[in-house]
């Protein structure tokens, strides 16, 4: 982990090594500092665990973005990777759960499954790209479908007319 160095180094770490390795220092926020990043590390991620494991690649909806950015990240993004490595290669029926994966005390889940504000601002492009996989996610999971009871329209909330205008905008093919 990445916590209180100088504590590690007086204890159990050789001085001379210390001062061997570190020739140039690089200072870098933690994840739960930069939350903000997680849609865009997630979009990354979840394409290059995609390609390297030959798993399929599985767009996240916008709830699983927003419950990985109010997790509490004790790690760093490497952690975040093996969270998404999990999920995608313990996803079910082309749907991700991050059920069991992101390791909390059970007052810090029942906080977190209160929540429903963001706690960060997003930009126009992170909507944007929520929204895409939030889409592609919901017809995903619905087979394809974007009609009747168990079309993706249904599930997302909206009018299936709606959800077609959305994809023709959005670029997402159906």
């Amino acid at each position: 982990m990445n916590s209180n160095y100088t504590k590690l180094f007086t204890v159990s770490f050789r001085e001379d090594l210390y001062f061997r390795l570190n020739v140039f220092p690089i200072h870098s926020s933690a994840l739960r500092e930069r939350k903000q990043d997680i849609p865009l590390l997630v979009s990354y991620f979840t394409k290059l665990i995609s390609e390297n494991r030959k798993v399929p690649y599985l767009p996240f909806s916008q709830k699983h973005i927003l419950e990985l950015q109010h997790y509490d990240w004790p790690g760093n993004i490497r952690e975040l990777q093996n969270v998404l490595e999990r999920a995608l290669i313990m996803a079910k029926h082309g749907a991700v759960s991050f059920q069991y994966l992101l390791e909390q005390e059970p007052s810090q889940t029942i906080q977190h499954n209160q929540a429903v504000a963001i706690e960060q601002v997003l930009t126009i492009q992170q909507l944007k790209q929520l929204e895409m996989t939030n889409l592609q996610l919901a017809i995903k999971q619905c087979g394809g479908e974007i009609f009747g009871d168990d079309g993706a329209a249904k599930q997302l909330g909206i009018n299936p007319t709606t959800l077609i205008s959305r994809l023709k905008k959005l670029g997402i093919k159906y």
